[in-house]
């Protein structure tokens, strides 16, 4: 929770500062624009400027002054074309000061409105006094060399006027600029001290996160030693199991030839009675010893599959002629049926497979106690693709006994797992049968399946992918039957 809490902290100042960011980003688009248009117009002024337009005007007024005074001093008369272009260049610059859009701004200048009507009516008149047919007189050049002179100052007050207005826009942008250059510094100095905050965060994240790191690859060290040790211990429990199973087996063999001889004396009844239960007691113990013997090779991975040539149907009729009379015994019915096509060699180890068959017929009778136990063997049919070489052995052990439930079945393969107290109680054993059939189901490239409904019995499932094989030219053991210990989970 902490580090939930802390993670959300970071993410909302990360989007603070985002947010931040981008709307100094933005102000500073906004300025960048102001600025640009303020430079665009400058420019405009540059071009198109109030100043230009009004020394331009005064420049064509005097010349037009100048020209006129030279045809008013002339005793002779002058041509009047020269004089006549200098008048229309006159009023053409006239005009453009009068209808220019950035002259506007001075149509309120005092200067501006005396001058330019008087103007007006000076190229009016000058039209007029040129534009007759009639050449001019001397004297009526000099009256009107004595009006431009009258207009003088006020032309020249109007490019004043121009100038000073001009200025003043000119200071006026400029302070504009600067300030927004003051706004655009202000900004940057702060997404600077933002990005060097984010740097210092991201930097003291990380150096958390490297430290978090290390501490985390410490404790993944600490595990894996003691996940080391935990392992070698279990190896040294293992390889103690297996020591003293092999230690026990002996006694206990040297136990079982004492009773089989006792078993052949004279005995009265009791006695009898006395030497079957501890011969039973005894098998039991053995086959006990022997599954914990497996488990620790399994656990070692000792256990091995030494598959040989073996003779399929004598070694499924020693397992019927050593299951039927313990079916018998506890008033059941057995039957084992096989199929036609069932090879009679195969590549197997049959003393494991012996050992499979016998820990599933054994749980069947073991947990019935009315109905039939029955073992069919034979191909299964929903194998792969048909191998020359390969035979799909299927075999069934169904029986009708006390079943299971979906919550044991799904732990029926595990370790000494039971189907409950009761059952251990009833009817022993040590959960570990099932789990050595079906390791070595895998190791030999099968498995093992169950399907049960509480109370209606159990079907057990072996599929076992068996190589056929030629008869030996030796003949062939088939092994020593292993115990048959091995019980329900």
């Amino acid at each position: 929770m902490p580090a939930r809490r802390n993670n959300r902290r970071y993410l909302l100042w990360l989007a603070l500062g985002t947010t931040f960011m981008a709307a100094a980003m933005a102000v500073l688009l906004a300025l960048q624009v102001t600025q640009q248009r303020s430079i665009r117009k400058s420019s405009d002024l540059r071009s198109d400027s109030i100043t230009a337009l009004a020394f331009q005007l005064e420049r064509e007024f005097l010349r037009l002054r100048q020209a006129l005074e030279l045809h008013a001093q002339s005793e002779v008369p002058k041509p009047l074309n020269e004089l006549r272009l200098r008048s229309d260049i006159f009023a053409s610059r006239f005009q453009v000061m009068h209808d220019t859009p950035s002259t506007t701004a001075l149509h309120e200048q005092r200067a501006y409105m005396e001058t330019m009507p008087r103007l007006e009516a000076l190229v009016t008149r000058t039209d007029q006094l040129l534009g007759s047919d009639k050449a001019p007189s001397q004297k009526e050049f000099q009256q009107l060399v004595e009006e431009f002179n009258g207009l003088g100052p006020d032309v020249q007050e109007l490019t004043m006027a121009a100038n000073r207005h001009v200025s003043s826009l000119l200071e006026e942008q400029e302070s504009t600029m600067l300030t927004q250059s003051g706004h655009i510094m202000v900004l940057i100095v702060a997404q600077l001290v933002i990005l060097l905050l984010a740097a210092a965060a991201l930097a003291w994240r990380q150096y958390r996160q490297e430290k978090e790191r290390q501490a985390l690859q410490r404790l993944t060290e600490s595990l894996q030693a003691a996940n080391a040790a935990a392992e070698e211990a279990n190896r040294g429990k293992s390889q103690f199991l297996a020591n003293m199973s092999h230690e026990l087996r002996t006694p206990f063999n040297g136990v079982l030839g004492m009773l089989t001889l006792l078993e052949r004396t004279r005995l009265d009844s009791s006695q009898r009675e006395y030497v079957y239960t501890a011969r039973h007691s005894a098998d039991h113990l053995l086959s006990l010893l022997n599954d914990i013997l497996d488990v620790s090779a399994m656990e070692a991975g000792k256990m091995s599959i030494h598959p040989v040539p073996v003779h399929l149907p004598p070694l499924l009729e020693g397992i019927e002629k050593l299951m039927r009379p313990l079916a018998q015994q506890k008033g059941l019915g057995f039957a084992m049926e096989l199929t036609n096509d069932l090879p009679s060699w195969v590549e197997a180890d049959g003393t494991r497979l012996r050992q499979i068959f016998l820990n599933l017929v054994t749980n069947a009778i073991k947990f019935s106690d009315a109905g039939t136990v029955a073992v069919k063997v034979g191909r299964d049919e929903k194998a792969g693709p048909d191998q020359p070489n390969i035979y799909p052995l299927r075999l069934d052990v169904v029986d009708e006994g006390i079943g299971m439930d979906h919550a044991t079945l799904t732990k029926l393969f595990e370790r000494f797992a039971q189907g409950d107290a009761s059952t251990s109680r009833r009817f022993g054993g040590t959960g570990l049968g099932l789990e050595i059939s079906r390791n070595l189901a895998r190791r030999m490239g099968g498995d093992i399946k169950a399907h049960s409904v509480l109370g209606q019995g159990s079907t057990f499932t072996v599929t076992l992918p068996l190589a056929l094989a030629a008869p030996p030219k030796l003949p062939v053991s088939l092994g020593q039957p292993p115990h048959s210990g091995g019980v329900l989970g």
